[in-house]
């Protein structure tokens, strides 16, 4: 058995993560949404279960009003980041006092999204104080206006707090990794440089947010630049818990994450701010697929007949029970059916803990899943093609980007 742990990513079938862990024996622990599970329902889960578990704040937007997340109490009467600002010190305490009193593994500290809020149309007054230390002339194009920002509503209040009343508890960072810090390395390297030089922190809950046009991500770029953030942040003793992702997860074992998440709808399975700074928000509800541990891809299940037809379904999807009863004759495919969660919950996970410790033989096993799910497409690819967001075009790209993440670390 590995290191690697697994976090069930809650959200609206939360129910589901639940039942997978207790009767599959899936998961570690859990990462808790108090956008989708109310205070209430939180203290009902196990305090064995949740000793190994920890709470996303989910500061992102700032300003959430389902009734689940008002329960918490964190953000009230806060409707934007100047109102924020005038109360971060008392919101720093609420947040961190309940996560120390609930016998959770961990404290997170939140990070807002400022992507999310139009800055540059109010709170002048709050730019001209963080502006007085910057001594920049712009304030929007500025990176280092960011980490003050980052500073001086989020890290200061959180650490100042975590450090007077000597908490205990071992504290992880929320950092969104977008695209604007895969490609601009002085805010690359500025991050690193904030949370590396901070002794309160112990670890970071690292969210991968991309740009992109399909469900997988294959910006080779983005994911050279996350997988070389999440070994810097290893090299620094660091623990790298990464959130809201999905197959890609793969790699960034390889860099030395010691913890990736499953999450059950697709909005679980990547970081989207929309979630957090709508409350109408719900998603909508994408076409059924089922998750191939060899294609290392979500296939639409309309191919499946086909590849019935033409194969052995077994070379391709684990025959585990969830799989089996999609299989029925009479199973009627819904996307908010819990059968192809659950299946990939179980098959994905075994994935992960039949990894190495070893970071080495991890990157030839990762690197050889790759391969496999390269020859898997092509012998389908005889009978059946596959849409864009079925296809394998993100395998040779998931490769290319590890052997240059492997040879960069190597030099």
């Amino acid at each position: 058995m590995n290191n690697i742990k697994i976090y069930h990513q809650c959200g609206f079938r939360y129910q589901w993560n639940i039942e997978v862990h207790k009767m599959n024996e899936v998961g570690d622990g859990f990462i808790i949404s108090p956008l989708d599970m109310n205070m209430d329902i939180l203290k009902k889960i196990d305090d064995q279960d949740l000793e190994n578990s920890f709470l996303d704040p989910q500061f992102y937007a700032l300003n959430i009003y389902r009734d689940s997340y008002l329960s918490y109490k964190f953000l009230d009467e806060v409707d934007n980041i100047y109102d924020y600002n005038l109360q971060k010190n008392g919101i720093a305490k609420k947040c961190i006092d309940f996560q120390n009193k609930v016998s959770f593994k961990y404290i997170t500290i939140p990070t807002i999204d400022f992507d999310l809020l139009a800055l540059e149309e109010s709170y002048s007054e709050l730019y001209d104080d963080i502006k007085s230390d910057s001594d920049v002339s712009s304030y929007f194009d500025s990176n280092s206006i960011k980490i003050s920002l980052l500073n001086k509503l989020i890290l200061d209040p959180f650490t100042n707090y975590i450090t007077q009343n000597n908490i205990k508890k071992p504290i992880l960072f929320t950092i969104v990794f977008n695209d604007e810090m895969a490609k601009n390395s002085d805010l690359f390297n500025s991050m690193l440089a904030t949370v590396t030089n901070n002794e309160t922190i112990n670890g970071i809950y690292l969210l991968p947010q991309n740009n992109r046009t399909f469900k997988r991500i294959s910006d080779i770029n983005f994911l050279v630049k996350i997988m070389e953030f999440i070994h810097i942040l290893r090299e620094n003793d660091l623990e790298v818990i990464v959130g809201y992702s999905d197959i890609e997860c793969l790699l960034y074992t390889v860099a030395g994450a010691t913890a990736i998440p499953i999450g059950v709808y697709e909005n679980l399975r990547k970081y989207d701010g929309l979630k957090f700074s709508n409350n109408d928000y719900s998603g909508r509800g994408p076409n059924p697929r089922i998750f191939s541990s060899i294609l290392l891809q979500w296939i639409e299940y309309p191919y499946l007949s086909v590849i019935k037809e033409n194969s052995d379904l077994s070379k391709y999807f684990e025959q585990n029970d969830y799989f089996l009863e999609t299989q029925e004759k009479d199973y009627n495919w819904h996307f908010s059916k819990p059968q192809c969660y659950k299946h990939y919950m179980v098959s994905f996970s075994r994935i992960i803990k039949n990894l190495s410790n070893d970071l080495e033989e991890r990157y030839q096993q990762v690197d050889k899943l790759l391969e496999q799910a390269n020859n898997a497409f092509r012998e389908l690819s005889d009978f059946v093609f596959f849409d864009d967001n079925s296809s394998g075009d993100h395998i040779n790209k998931w490769r290319t980007a590890l052997k240059s993440y492997y040879n960069s670390i190597k030099k």
